[in-house]
């Protein structure tokens, strides 16, 4: 989001695992979206500050249009209601 609180149309949240062995895999979705004229955007990128993690990505989900959500490391079963 902008200064004037706009969303940023080229913008894409990535909902993650930040492990070490997922480094490759986020490294190659940022290079793919900036080669597409993307803007990447996670929530490594807003410093904690006693808001939590969910705050932050909520807040970074309202600014993207778009968002892609690695659920690989959710476990089993997947829960999604």
């Amino acid at each position: 989001m902008d200064s004037m609180g706009e969303t940023d149309s080229q913008a894409v949240f990535l909902n993650v695992s930040f492990d070490r062995s997922y480094e490759r895999l986020f490294v190659a979705q940022i290079s793919i979206l900036v080669s597409l004229g993307r803007i990447p955007r996670c929530v490594l990128e807003i410093p904690e500050e006693g808001q939590g993690r969910l705050h932050r990505i909520l807040g970074l989900l309202q600014q993207c249009p778009v968002s892609i959500h690695d659920l690989s490391r959710v476990g089993l079963p997947a829960r999604f209601s």
